[in-house]
């Protein structure tokens, strides 16, 4: 039965990965996703992100890799899973790269407009003047 449990090596990558995979897009900055137009950085990556991205790739890949290498066949297939979450960090990562910086449209404005439109809908004045 045990034969069929990773070891430590296994756990290790796997865990690895699924942190990185969860952790890399709250460090990141919001996207915009506008529909006919694009995707947009609202803000530039700092510094901080692009090295803690690099740093989570490349200990993921050795995980996995030394989990492959030196581990039993449970092992492997959680290296295995663990490449393919290390390339979809990868590609988020790398996606940031080729992604135009645009300011939110919400900054431009008014302070709240949208809290007065909701907040006329919702006031029992508002219910009456449909009556």
């Amino acid at each position: 039965m045990t034969r069929y449990l990773p070891t430590l090596r296994g756990w290790i990558a796997f865990v690895l990965a699924a942190f990185a995979i969860l952790y890399f897009p709250v460090l990141s900055p919001a996207l915009i996703v506008e529909s006919g137009v694009g995707t947009f950085v609202v803000e530039p990556v700092t510094p901080t992100v692009w090295i803690t991205g690099a740093v989570l790739i490349v200990v993921c890949l050795l995980a996995s890799v030394e989990a492959f290498r030196r581990g039993s066949r449970a092992d492997k297939w959680f290296a295995g899973i663990s490449v393919l979450l290390t390339i979809g960090l990868a590609v988020w990562y790398f996606a940031l790269a080729v992604l135009s910086v645009q300011k939110s449209p919400i900054k431009g404005a008014a302070p709240n407009v949208g809290g007065r439109w909701l907040f006329a809908i919702s006031s029992p004045s508002a219910a009456r003047v449909g009556e």
